[in-house]
């Protein structure tokens, strides 16, 4: 997945140093949260905050 700004890039670098994001559907929801599905359909959503990546169960 190509990203067009250097917050979405930090995200997908951390998703790819966490997870093998080729079993994930990754969708970003605004320019600063990623909404990550996997094959059985559970989400989790990844935010950048304050320099930091930070997950959440619900936003």
């Amino acid at each position: 997945m190509k990203v067009d700004s250097i917050i979405k890039f930090r995200i997908m670098a951390y998703l790819r140093e966490q997870f093998d994001i080729k079993n994930l559907n990754i969708l970003f929801i605004s320019e600063d949260t990623a909404k990550a599905t996997d094959k059985v359909g559970d989400s989790i959503y990844f935010k950048y905050e304050d320099g930091k990546i930070r997950y959440y169960d619900k936003l």
